[in-house]
């Protein structure tokens, strides 16, 4: 269930204007660490998703929307062990031990759990982007 909070028109309209430039920049830090195990798919879909579902029709809004629909889609696929997921682990180098990394598998575990919620947002974003 997506739940929706009421802020003062004042921190709205603040919102409204520095955001897209917010989002962005997480973009820019995304593709600059390229780290998708640490800084998860999920996470910045999500964050994505959550602004331009509510915010007004502009361009900045609609690069945003198709690539909250990536991200989104790119979450469901590293949590099925699908292309996403192999993308991800190319060039990690494995340990006897396996990861014994508690962080990666951390984000993992955070992605399955927001399996649900991934995909209900991912529905809401295809519809927008229909429109």
């Amino acid at each position: 269930v997506l739940t929706t909070v009421v802020y003062p028109s004042s921190v709205i309209k603040e919102l409204k204007e520095k955001l897209p430039t917010w989002l962005n920049e997480l973009n820019n830090w995304n593709t600059d660490y390229a780290a998708p195990l640490h800084y998860t798919p999920i996470q910045l879909g999500l964050t994505q998703a959550n602004f331009v579902l509510s915010a007004e029709e502009s361009e900045d809004v609609k690069e945003l929307l198709i690539d909250a629909k990536k991200n989104l889609e790119k979450s469901i696929e590293m949590y099925t062990m699908r292309k996403a997921y192999y993308q991800s682990i190319a060039n990690l180098y494995y340990l006897y031990d396996d990861f014994n990394d508690r962080h990666i598998h951390h984000q993992h575990a955070l992605q399955m759990f927001g399996n649900e919620l991934a995909e209900e947002v991912l529905s809401k974003v295809k519809e927008k982007l229909k429109d």
